[in-house]
């Protein structure tokens, strides 16, 4: 009995260790047979690519007298919110990859002509360039609400040209810590940002790194630290780990 009992826990394991590996398209698939889907999934939900939801009671849209009982909890509820963050680690080979392969799939680029193939190939190595020395970290965020979405986009726009914000951070599971050496607003004015990390900085032997972010203060929400974490043996490609 013990014996059926053991084979069926370790079946059931087995299953579930499977079910764990099998959204894993991009170690199973060549990432130029990537569907447009596969290529979301990673940029939007994947070891790379972290949503991080920060709650906010912002009282931005207040009403003049929220008053008590159903009114107030009224007022509350309209004035609640959250903002997300999606932390992508763009740096990371899959993550260029899908970044490319969604432009190929736009482009049309298996019905192009071997000379078109050849100029979009070098397109892309200027828009998505490969990094070596740096750890590129693209950040996009969002509100609930569209009073807090435009907060929220107010405030990280207002940021000067050629800094960094204060407290932002890459610090890792063993103490290393690292500051942004660029920080770029998204040049066509969408709700994005990017930065540059010094990847020697981050130190060796670490399991996992977070990145710290200076979350803005909105209306009467205060500013706050949020912490977005990734798992380096989840971002294992080919045995060593991509990042």
């Amino acid at each position: 009995m013990r014996r059926r009992c053991a084979t069926g826990i370790l079946a059931v394991f087995a299953l579930a260790v499977l079910g764990a590996s099998a959204d894993d398209f991009w170690v199973k698939k060549d990432w130029k047979t990537w569907s447009a889907a596969d290529c979301k999934k990673l940029l939007e939900s994947s070891p790379w690519a972290v949503r991080k939801m920060v709650e906010n009671e912002s009282n931005v849209n207040r009403l003049p007298s929220a008053g008590t009982g159903a009114n107030a909890d009224t007022a509350l509820n309209r004035d609640a919110g959250e903002v997300n963050y999606i932390v992508q680690i763009r740096s990371a080979g899959p993550m260029r990859d899908a970044l490319i392969r969604l432009q190929q799939i736009d482009k049309q680029y298996d019905k192009m002509s071997d000379a078109d193939k050849k100029a979009f190939d070098a397109q892309m190595d200027q828009l998505f360039p490969r990094s070596e020395d740096r750890v590129i970290v693209h950040v996009k965020y969002s509100g609930t609400r569209d009073q807090l979405s435009a907060d929220i986009s107010k405030s990280w726009k207002s940021i000067p040209k050629d800094t960094v914000p204060a407290d932002m951070a890459l610090i890792t599971s063993n103490g290393s810590r690292a500051t942004p050496l660029t920080f770029v607003a998204d040049p066509s004015g969408g709700d994005e940002f990017e930065m540059t990390f010094p990847r020697t900085a981050l130190g060796e032997g670490f399991k996992s790194f977070k990145l710290q972010i200076p979350h803005p203060a909105l209306g009467d929400f205060g500013a706050s630290k949020v912490f977005v974490e990734f798992k380096v043996d989840k971002m294992t490609v080919g045995g060593k780990p991509a990042f």
